[in-house]
């Protein structure tokens, strides 16, 4: 019994800490990244008068041939500055002057404390703040790297299929399982737990297989639950070591005795 209890606290501890051998490692990018360049006033000008225009809400199309702005920015106007749609088609730079053709939209930031912001406003659910559409289900929707020296390294990916890859999870929680260890905590008997078991083939706290698969669970409240059970064994195990530590006295007394 004690080696069957040490071997399922050993089960446990391997599913909480182990990976699967056979899940792959974050999917490698050839990102390079582009080198620093000052985009040239002249170029941008002519590069944004040749490829934006503007469509006003009224249909149709005209061209806007002159950008308005300080100094420092260039902006596009439509109707009000707000009821049209500036767009172009091509590939757009921006901070950088010639970026990569396999990139249709690339913003280069340098000593600033944001590259892109997408701040939205919804009155209802689901909507998106940022979408990344996909069609294939190895394609990274959402990738993050690091760059080191002069490479860039996979640190997070988010697939096409839904699979996400990472170095690592941190799951912040406000309670943890060491309640388990007060002497206050009702501990079920092994013959609850067994009874339990066999009328609903889960374990007590624990949601049935059926409702995680289909509602999913949360990987704070999984751990959670992991580590109440193993915190259970640990204590079943000592209780049944005590047991065996007693029988053993009792069995090496009668071997006094028959002596």
């Amino acid at each position: 019994m004690k080696s069957k209890l040490l071997l399922a606290f050993g089960i446990a501890c391997t599913i909480l800490y182990a990976q699967d051998e056979n899940e792959k490692s974050i999917p490698k990018s050839d990102f390079k990244g582009v080198p620093n360049v000052v985009e040239k006033r002249q170029s941008q000008l002519q590069q944004r008068q040749e490829l934006i225009e503007i469509a006003p809400t009224g249909g149709g199309k005209i061209t806007l041939p002159t950008p308005v702005g300080s100094s420092s920015s260039l902006r596009w106007l439509g109707a009000n500055n707000s009821s049209s749609i500036a767009y172009r088609t091509g590939i757009t730079g921006v901070g950088l002057t010639n970026p990569p053709t396999d990139t249709k939209l690339y913003v280069k930031a340098n000593n600033l404390k944001v590259g892109i912001v997408s701040e939205v406003s919804h009155t209802q659910d689901y909507k998106f703040g940022i979408l990344s559409a996909v069609n294939r289900p190895n394609t990274k929707a959402f990738s993050v790297l690091l760059k080191q020296g002069s490479n860039y390294v996979d640190k997070f990916a988010v697939m096409g299929d839904g699979r996400a890859f990472a170095t690592e999870f941190e799951v912040r929680t406000t309670i943890f399982p060491d309640y388990v260890f007060d002497e206050s905590y009702d501990l079920i008997s092994i013959d609850n737990l067994k009874r339990f078991i066999d009328e609903n083939h889960h374990l007590p706290n624990v949601p049935k297989a059926e409702k995680v698969i289909s509602e999913g669970q949360k990987i704070g409240e999984l751990q959670r639950m992991q580590f109440e059970k193993i915190e259970e064994l640990t204590l079943y195990i000592i209780e049944l070591n005590e047991k065996i530590k007693k029988l053993n006295k009792e069995v090496q007394e009668l071997k006094k005795e028959t002596k």
